[in-house]
């Protein structure tokens, strides 16, 4: 399955286009290009403000890096030298009778990152049906654009992306598929000092209960349920059980209610029962990573009455369970 064939939405949260504060921008290191203006009628008792924090009264000032500039009556002028990013924020001048009178927003130009915690981490989990949201918040200035992508390795073991031609901080997957399974991109990149853009990669693991197919070794195609194999006295029969979930599963080979052998799918551990003759059944085990598959071989030697009988595959993880049934029957022909 692609990517367009997923329902994909992404939610992007805007704030109403309202008039405000006049915005400047500013390097960090720099002085104030020109001093922030402000006309006032009594010097005396005007003051600049950033947010509550009170930073001048009059002609003194509460801070090193700023100071009042009069050039002419009633000039009431904020400059600011040596500016860091904790400079960041909105200043308003008043008079004395505290009527705001100018106000101004200043934010440093910084390149766009993504830090610790400010994604979806690098792994997210959910269950095969959900809604998943991924997000991604991008912090500098100017305003980041963020971009989705998948990354899927090419025949070289290169990461290839591809775009989703979607953009904003979260991006939503509706009913989750198995196939959705793979690893997603955020891209964040503004337009200060950056060639390339910052990069978060997030692997959606989707879970979903076993599915199981039982092949011989001379059949590509599964066998159906309680389907009919025939076989001689003395022949060696090879099953393959093939079982394909997320998480892991535990695979067992039965004979009736007997078990014959299992695999533990977190161990990664082929484990023989101690009812399970060796001369008459050998177990073999696989896992493949990039399928999310496990195949769990069975062969057997009919050699005795007891082995033409029902064979069951059956594998069990946190979702759920399932149950292949193989009959083997005795060939009577010549």
């Amino acid at each position: 399955m692609h990517w367009y064939q997923w329902t994909l939405f992404v939610l992007i949260i805007k704030n109403s286009a309202e008039a405000g504060p006049e915005v400047i921008e500013y390097e960090a290191g720099t002085d104030l290009r020109s001093p922030l203006y402000c006309r006032v009628e009594h010097i005396n008792e005007a003051r600049w403000m950033k947010g509550l924090e009170m930073l001048t009264f009059g002609n003194k000032s509460f801070d090193s890096s700023m100071s009042i500039v009069c050039k002419g009556t009633g000039d009431y002028h904020l400059n600011i030298t040596k500016m860091t990013s904790s400079d960041n924020g909105t200043y308003t001048c008043s008079d004395g009778s505290r009527k705001e009178i100018r106000s101004y927003t200043l934010n440093v130009k910084a390149e766009a990152t993504i830090g610790e915690g400010k994604y979806s981490g690098p792994t997210v989990h959910s269950n095969e049906g959900e809604t998943v949201q991924l997000w991604c918040n991008a912090t500098g200035y100017p305003k980041p654009e963020i971009s989705w992508y998948t990354l899927e390795r090419t025949s070289s073991e290169q990461e290839k992306g591809t775009y989703l031609g979607i953009s904003g901080s979260m991006l939503g997957i509706h009913n989750v598929t198995r196939e959705c399974a793979t690893k997603f991109q955020c891209q964040a990149i503004n337009s200060y000092r950056m060639d390339k853009p910052v990069t978060r990669n997030i692997t959606l693991i989707v879970k979903f209960s076993p599915e199981i197919c039982v092949t011989n070794k001379l059949r590509d195609r599964c066998i159906t349920n309680n389907g009919t194999l025939k076989g001689k006295p003395g022949e060696k029969l090879e099953l393959i059980c093939y079982v394909y979930a997320s998480p892991l599963a535990n695979v067992s080979w039965l004979r009736h209610d007997t078990l014959i052998g299992e695999y533990i799918g977190v161990t990664n551990e082929t484990k023989k029962s101690e009812v399970s003759n060796p001369y008459v059944y050998t177990e073999t085990s696989k896992y493949d990573e990039s399928k999310k598959q496990t195949s769990f071989s069975l062969v057997i030697t009919l050699d005795t009455d007891q082995t033409f009988t029902s064979y069951h595959c059956q594998a069990v993880n946190d979702m759920g369970s399932n149950r292949m049934t193989i009959v083997i029957k005795r060939n009577t022909k010549s």
